[in-house]
């Protein structure tokens, strides 16, 4: 049976060795809350848009997720951890 998605992007980090300051991004939810985006995009050191470019997003959908105005897919929180952690 294949490792859960959290199980998995532990691996992944693991294998590529995640600066401190992004390990505390990585969270058991799927569905991230506008604080838990926003504190993940603030402790990589990455702007909205650097944020965004990481995962085809533009700015505007990034500031709408950091105010709550529409929810982060669960496919792009896993994928801008997994390329954040790079």
């Amino acid at each position: 049976m294949p490792p859960s998605t959290e199980a998995r992007i532990r691996q992944i980090a693991a294998r590529h060795a995640l600066p401190q300051k992004c390990k505390k991004g990585i969270k058991e939810s799927m569905k991230p809350t506008q604080q838990q985006i926003k504190a993940h995009r603030a402790a990589c050191g990455l702007t909205q848009t650097a944020y965004g470019a990481l995962v085809g997003a533009k700015l505007r959908t990034v500031q709408d997720w950091e105010s709550g105005a529409r929810k982060m897919p669960p496919s792009k929180w896993e994928l801008v951890q997994i390329k954040a952690a790079k």
